[in-house]
């Protein structure tokens, strides 16, 4: 028996093409989707139709709702376009960034916090520590860190070897025989 359509109309004033194309994007692969526009111009008709093996209970409830998903995404992307373009102008024009870079080190510079000034000198304390050559090289381990497992721990009493576990599952039955048999060469 072949399943019905299920129609959504939708107000072309309320939710834009590219909204409703957003969430048919989504559904793919629960229907199978047809768009039309009414005559008059002013709806939108979505026909869903789900896929084999889909339910199609709630699909018209989940598709209203990726659609009302869709289009306050862009009403977002539109309030924010504006902030969005200076940000990717300053970022991809480093003339610009230069020149703030420039200007938030002034402002860093005559409103130097004394706690921030301190903090900067235990950092710099430190950096130089790390640095000196009087600091551990990093072939110097004393945690143990670097040491594999089997240095630290030796090797477990039960490890076998690959082909070995291939024959004991082969036994038990876990694999088949047959599968594995040039390997293990029972």
């Amino acid at each position: 028996m072949p399943k019905m359509p299920i129609e959504i109309v939708f107000d072309s004033k309320i939710f834009s093409a590219d909204a409703i194309l957003g969430a048919c994007h989504k559904f793919l692969a629960k229907c199978f989707i047809t768009l039309e526009h009414s005559e008059d111009g002013k709806r939108i008709i979505a026909s869903l139709t789900a896929r084999e093996g889909v339910s199609a209970e709630g699909l018209e409830d989940e598709f209203r709702a990726e659609t009302l998903n869709y289009a306050v995404k862009q009403k977002i992307n539109k309030g924010s376009a504006k902030i969005r373009d200076q940000i990717f102008h300053i970022v991809f024009n480093p003339e610009r960034l230069n020149a703030l870079g420039g200007q938030l080190q002034t402002e860093l510079e005559t409103k130097a916090d004394p706690d921030s000034v301190k903090l900067s000198a235990r950092l710099e304390k430190l950096l130089e520590e790390i640095e000196s050559e009087e600091s551990m090289g990093y072939e110097e381990d004393p945690l143990g860190i670097a040491v594999p497992w089997e240095e630290k721990h030796g090797m477990p009493g039960d490890l076998l070897h690959p082909v070995d576990q291939l024959k004991r599952q082969a036994e038990n039955n876990l694999i088949n025989i047959e599968t594995v048999k040039e390997i293990v060469d029972c």
